[in-house]
């Protein structure tokens, strides 16, 4: 198997019930794939009939069929490694499918997004190929700041204080310190910046070069629901091939797309209202298989 790309997920599916019959049938398969592409995996490698109709006649006429498979490794490299998530064995492999079609066609840190779910999502969100596939989404709206530093060298604590107190009325009061003296004592010497610094940390995620503010609103991993993920990995992975493609894409892989009409849709209906709870869908979905 061959080294997943930065945006990739590999795992390897196994047939199900040859597993449990003592038969190991199955292989490795890099995602993002076409529907076509991971149809035609998951019949001729994995052994799977994916036709209802045609599993219906096979078996009746006594053939024995195969129809469930599982997640039974994975490559932590790629997306999951960037992302810190590890598929469950019996997970959609469309789910992770969408995940890392919309993941190829969007520009984001990893890093912030990791640290947005840990932060403010709930538990078991982070694993969740759908939430991660929504939160990337809205990556934009994730309220991560640079840390600003003050003087060549300053640490990362000594330029969070800076940075948290631009703009508010603690701002002048530190710049006033250095600007203080009582004694021939500049007061500055005396304020331990370093160990304010360490308090603020404790009501912000800290990442490298920067912080998200997990109290702050940002995005909600269930504004997405998974009918919406399908629809708008679908469009995009019909998408006109780009003229050059994406760093880290695999040929066959969705060509990058900025944006979708589903996404949009979505997203400016948010902005014109205040969000609310999302509906149980009703309507049907492509069936999992």
């Amino acid at each position: 198997m061959k080294e997943n790309e930065k945006k990739g997920i590999s795992l390897y599916i196994a047939n199900l019930g040859k597993y449990n019959e003592g038969v190991l049938q199955g292989g490795w398969v890099d995602l993002p794939v076409t529907q076509e592409e991971l149809d035609g995996f998951m019949a001729e490698k994995v052994g799977l009939c994916l036709d209802a109709e045609e599993a219906s006649k096979r078996a009746a006429a006594g053939e024995r069929v195969y129809e469930e498979y599982a997640i039974h490794d994975f490559d932590k490299s790629g997306l999951l490694k960037s992302l810190g998530m590890s598929p469950g064995e019996y997970d959609s492999l469309d789910d992770w499918n969408r995940l890392a079609v919309i993941a190829a066609s969007e520009e984001f840190d990893p890093e912030v997004v990791r640290g947005w779910i840990s932060s403010s999502c709930s538990p078991g969100a982070g694993d969740d190929p759908i939430a991660v596939a929504s939160v990337i989404l809205q990556h934009d709206e994730i309220p991560y700041r640079t840390l600003e530093r003050p003087y060549e060298g300053a640490s990362d604590m000594v330029s969070l204080v800076h940075t948290m107190v631009q703009g508010s009325e603690a701002e002048a009061k530190i710049q006033g310190l250095d600007e203080t003296s009582f004694g021939g004592h500049h007061l500055s010497n005396y304020f331990d910046m370093e160990s304010f610094g360490e308090a603020l940390a404790k009501d912000v995620e800290m990442l490298s070069g920067g912080f998200i503010d997990p109290h702050a609103d940002g995005p909600d991993p269930d504004f997405y629901d998974r009918n919406e993920i399908c629809e708008i990995a679908e469009e995009r992975m019909a998408a006109p091939a780009a003229s050059k493609s994406c760093e880290g894409q695999r040929a066959g892989a969705p060509a990058k797309a900025a944006s979708s009409p589903a996404a949009d849709a979505k997203r400016a209906a948010a902005s014109a209202a205040a969000r609310t709870p999302q509906a149980t869908p009703t309507h049907d979905m492509r069936k999992e298989r």
